[in-house]
């Protein structure tokens, strides 16, 4: 059951604040999908940066980096919008935490290719003419553009699962309380009415006993 800490107005401030944090990162997934940095139009530009990066036998690829940089961003909102649904819901504990191992799953498999590849460059450096040596680099740059894509999609479900959450869990509670709390103050203000009215009625009753006797 979900348990109202905090005034209901609180309450209503959070709810919109986290609802319009997960509607904004999945919109702006949607559009790196399809039209940014992660589109299937930039995998050629990924490539060449990679022959660049074996050229200067550089450890990274800059084009790569950029992306893991975005990514990293939207595992750390994961993660904060998963504390957030914490502290004012009791309801889908365990999904919550499974979305935020899920997002520490995903900085996992951008830590593995930083060392996977660190470790391609090394072997490439000390026999720099075995052509496998390049391919394997070539390989590992071009599986970790699909793997972003498929991380992002991953992440873009996520904060739309804390979405329905917030959205099931949450703002029937509140729907509830306030129509609880509008029935009270109806209650309150008929109930003001109905003793303003009768001290009215009786104040004149007072005068008209009052102009008799005189």
């Amino acid at each position: 059951m979900t348990t109202l800490t905090e005034s209901n107005a609180s309450i209503h401030d959070q709810v919109n604040y986290i609802s319009s944090r997960l509607i904004v990162m999945s919109l702006n997934i949607h559009i790196e999908l399809n039209d940014g940095h992660f589109s299937l139009s930039r995998s050629d530009e990924i490539r060449k940066y990679s022959d660049l990066s074996l050229v200067s036998s550089s450890s990274s690829n800059t084009l790569i980096d950029e992306l893991l940089a975005c990514i990293e961003y939207y595992c750390r909102e994961v993660t904060k919008l998963a504390d957030a649904l914490r502290l004012i819901t009791t309801n889908s504990i365990q999904i919550i935490d499974d979305l935020s191992k899920g997002s520490q799953l995903c900085l996992n498999v951008l830590h593995n290719y930083h060392l996977d590849r660190n470790q391609a460059v090394q072997s490439m450096l000390v026999s720099p003419f075995r052509e496998d040596a390049w391919h394997i680099v070539h390989e590992i740059d071009s599986n970790m553009f699909g793997k972003c894509r498929i991380i992002l999609i991953r992440l873009r479900i996520y904060f739309l699962l804390m979405h329905q959450i917030l959205t099931n869990d949450l703002n029937p509670q509140l729907k509830r309380k306030n129509r609880s709390l509008s029935l009270h103050s109806l209650i309150n203000n008929n109930k003001k009415r109905r003793e303003s009215n009768l001290s009215l009625s009786n104040n004149i009753k007072r005068e008209k006993i009052l102009d008799f006797k005189v």
